[in-house]
Formats: C-alpha cells, structure tokens, sequence
C-alpha cells in the first residue's frame, strides 16, 4: 500500500491552562525576581535582575540551581567558598527563598490588565480553565485568595511539587488534563510569559501562546511599563516576544487580553486539520 492514513482532531480547544505570575498576576514578574537576587546577595553574591530572571517558569528549587550554576555566578560562588556551586547550596539558598518569597508575595498578587475578561471569554467558548505554576502550594496561597477577589477562579491548580518533575517537562500541563478530563493535547493550550512555559506546552504536545509585554520578559510593574516611552516599550517588547518566538511558541502576544482572538484562529485551524 503507497497510503497511510493519521487521525486527525477536528474539534475546538477545550482548555486553557494558564501561569500565573507574569501571565495573570504580578505584571513584570516581580516577586520572584526580587527575591532570587535577595537570597544570593545576603551570601554576599550579586545576581543581575537578568541572570535571576533567565530560568523563570521552572520550580523554585530548580530556578536557584540553574542561577547558582551560571558560568558568571558559580564564578563568584567558587571565589567567595572556594568551590563551585553545588545542589546542597541551592537546598540552604531554598530553605531562605520560600520564607522570604511568602513574607512578600501579597504584595505583588495585583491582577494583569484583561485576565478576568480573558478567561471570562475562554469560558464563553467552552473551555475549561486550568492553571500551573514554579510556585509552591503555600507561596501560591496569597495569590489564589487575590485572584479570587478579582474574579479569577481556575478549575484546576497544580504546583512545584505536585509533580515529581516541573516545568520545561510536561507534567503539570498533563496533570490539568487529567483533573479535568480534557484530551487529546491539540485540545489545550498552554498560556504563560516564560521560555519555560512554552517548552511546557510544547513538551506535551499542546498549542502555546506566549505573552511578552507584560510578563517576565519585559519585567516592568504596570505603572513603569505605562509610563514609558512608546518607542522605548515597543522596543522591549519586540525583544521579548523574539525570545519567546525563537522558543517555539506558536503565538506571541501582548498580553492575556489578546488571547481569545488567538484562540478562534486556534479553532479554525483546528477544523480544517491543523495542529501544533
């Protein structure tokens, strides 16, 4: 035989599975930026805002390792203690983020321009919303009752931790799938502001969409990023969502506003045979 013949979904997407900071709350990603570069430079090691923002999306733990074994970090790690940066030094660095991370968190659970309409939307089309994140399940608490106040609501929460691997593997993506029994991954798409995000979504073989103005890649509050100069933000922006191309995101956009026009182009692509 010279054919074979695939399986092809036809149907509309049925979830959305969100991020948090930087995506939904937290314009700019701030809270966990500031703390990473906290935690080093209390044992006396400066960490760019660059170098503490790079790993963002992956889980605490990981995200301290990765910034701890940076070529330029290790290197003042291996001067100031005599030895390079190891997996027991981002366990003592840990057990001083998640405390100082919580001690501050609800002071950056300010909702991103657009969320609550977005998902509102989202639902409007029959999608289900799930929700993952780098956080802990006691970081995230703050954040759940913020956005429960704002009107943000997910169907599902999965956390660092809930999994045994996090982000860029699949696994919290795959485990929203399952809490809400949504399938197969060419129904679900990923949303969040992160490298690691998209290689999350992409890893489970679901849509991505990745929004760069208002996230961890431009990492500016609202009112900074507001009050800047049009053609200096745009500038900004326009490296952000590069990055985030590069990465493979099948989207890049502003921010969560401009998502449920993305998903409609989503969903006609779907019904005539697309696919991630």
């Amino acid at each position: 035989m010279t054919f074979t013949y695939q399986r092809s979904y036809r149907g509309p997407l049925k979830a959305a599975v969100l991020d948090w900071a930087g995506t939904v709350m937290d314009h700019g990603c701030r809270a966990p930026a500031a703390v990473f570069q906290a935690v080093f430079e209390a044992r006396g090691i400066t960490v760019s805002e660059a170098q503490a923002r790079e790993p963002m999306g992956r889980p605490k733990w990981d995200h301290i390792y990765a910034v701890g074994t940076n070529p330029d970090v290790n290197a003042l790690w291996k001067a100031k203690f005599g030895k390079d940066f190891e997996a027991t030094d981002a366990d003592e660095v840990y057990k001083d983020f998640v405390p100082h991370q919580i001690s501050i968190i609800a002071d950056y659970c300010d909702m991103i321009p657009g969320t609550v309409d977005a998902v509102h939307a989202l639902r409007a089309m029959g999608m289900k919303i799930g929700s993952c994140t780098g956080y802990t399940p006691d970081i995230m608490e703050a954040c759940r009752k913020a956005a429960k106040t704002a009107g943000y609501v997910p169907d599902a929460i999965f956390c660092a931790g809930d999994t045994p691997k996090g982000r860029p593997g699949p696994a919290l993506l795959l485990a929203n799938m399952i809490e809400l029994d949504v399938y197969p991954p060419q129904a679900v798409v990923k949303i969040g502001d992160t490298v690691a995000d998209v290689e999350e979504g992409l890893n489970a073989g679901a849509w991505t969409i990745a929004v760069a103005a208002r996230g961890n890649e431009v990492g500016l509050s609202r009112e900074a990023f507001e009050a800047m100069e049009a053609t200096q933000r745009q500038a900004l922006i326009d490296t952000a969502s590069e990055k985030l191309s590069k990465a493979g995101a099948h989207y890049v956009v502003d921010s969560i506003a401009d998502v449920p026009a993305v998903v409609e182009e989503i969903n006609a692509r779907l019904s005539y045979g697309g696919h991630p």
